[in-house]
């Protein structure tokens, strides 16, 4: 992956975001988790699903997991009650995050403080699917123009595999135009998480991919 460390800036900093391209892909790979919070005292942990009204079984499924493993149960809330501003302290210290739902019609702030203040900031965010394309600066829609993103990773347009033929064009576009850096494209089976300081793991087969815009190309 070209100058990842540099491209692939993203919220929680001190954190891990954790994108793939299904919940099935993240749900097989309950180790990779439990590795990072291993060393964490289970007594400081929180475990909150955002989700929709129709969850997926892979999401469930990953859900239980993390409950068994952690002995804590998730608290459950809609995108909406969760994305709004919270508290100025942000969302608990060591929180795991499992982003099923996201929606169209909200505008995130310049800064999350409902999600992300800067003195708790080291959650574990997960998404897959198409709450991984929503945490981009930029996402595309099912019909229209592309909307604006959650901006948990700054400058960049994500893809789960699609054959919408208009996310697609959408998706070309936006790489001609200087409003993203890259597209970070996530198969089906593809997991990367980005972790303090620059850290990225990548896996899958096949990986995911990034495509550098136009805009990046002539800096």
């Amino acid at each position: 992956m070209p100058e990842a460390a540099s491209l692939l800036r993203h919220r929680p900093s001190h954190g891990w975001l954790l994108l793939a391209g299904s919940w099935q892909a993240l749900a097989g790979r309950l180790g990779v988790i439990e590795t990072l919070i291993a060393h964490e005292h289970v007594s400081d942990l929180d475990l909150i699903a955002v989700r929709g009204d129709e969850v997926e079984e892979h999401f469930s499924r990953l859900q239980f997991e993390l409950e068994e493993l952690t002995g804590i149960v998730a608290r459950t809330t809609s995108f909406e009650a969760f994305w709004k501003p919270q508290a100025v302290s942000g969302v608990p210290y060591r929180t795991i995050i499992l982003l099923e739902s996201t929606s169209d019609n909200v505008t995130p702030l310049p800064e999350p403080a409902g999600l992300f203040s800067p003195r708790h900031n080291d959650a574990i965010v997960l998404a897959a699917g198409a709450s991984a394309d929503a945490v981009g600066e930029w996402k595309t829609s099912a019909d229209g123009d592309p909307r604006p993103g959650l901006n948990l990773l700054s400058s960049a347009l994500v893809m789960s595999e699609t054959r919408d033929v208009a996310r697609a064009r959408q998706a070309a576009d936006l790489l001609q135009t200087a409003r993203v850096d890259y597209l970070l494209a996530l198969p089906a089976n593809a997991v990367i998480q980005l972790g303090p300081e620059g850290a990225v793991r990548v896996d899958g087969d096949p990986p995911p991919k990034i495509t550098l815009s136009g805009a990046w190309k002539q800096r």
